[in-house]
């Protein structure tokens, strides 16, 4: 009996840590209200982790997944101080320095400084050049480990009601501090 409620916790608990942390540290922990599972990651990222709402609500998309947590590793980073990623991101320019760097796909909307875990971010409200009846929100991170980003997707219409459920799932992300073993 004892050996079958335990592996019946392992499963449960497993099934969920592995959507909910990445071997890079990534970490993504919601209340059953979402469904997390880990994405087969794109070239430049090192870990991808889809959040779903557990009621089906896609905000007025048809993509897989409501949000996605991405980390890009930056091993030449680890020698630094978490410190300095927080002034770079809190610099004035670094609003307009990152919609410089989009430009050439959104438009950006605004921006707004946040703070997480010690974590200085930033949340970009874009619409995509090429259908201006989306919306994305980005919410990017640096640490020692990398770059951490949420990006999220929504009809432009509904970006009012989408917007909380977004900054509730920031909540529940939290970026790798250090270096990741390859």
């Amino acid at each position: 009996m004892l050996k079958t409620a335990t592996l019946l916790f392992a499963l449960v608990f497993c099934s969920q840590a592995f959507g909910l942390e990445h071997r890079t540290g990534l970490k993504v922990e919601l209340p059953d209200t979402f469904v997390v599972t880990q994405v087969r990651p794109l070239r430049i990222f090192e870990a991808v982790i889809g959040i779903k709402l557990a009621s089906g609500e896609t905000f007025g998309t048809t993509v897989p997944n409501l949000c996605e947590a991405t980390f890009d590793a930056q091993p030449g980073w680890i020698a630094f101080r978490q410190s300095r990623f927080n002034d770079k991101l809190s610099a004035p320019t670094f609003p307009r320095d990152y919609a410089r760097q989009v430009s050439s796909i959104f438009s950006v909307l605004r921006s707004e400084r946040f703070e997480t875990r010690g974590i200085v971010g930033y949340e970009f409200v874009m619409v995509p050049h090429s259908n201006p009846a989306l919306v994305t929100v980005t919410s990017v991170m640096e640490t020692p480990a990398g770059k951490t980003a949420l990006t999220c997707l929504t009809a432009r219409q509904l970006l009012p009601r989408a917007i909380s459920v977004f900054r509730t799932i920031l909540t529940g992300v939290t970026p790798p501090a250090g270096g990741i073993s390859r």
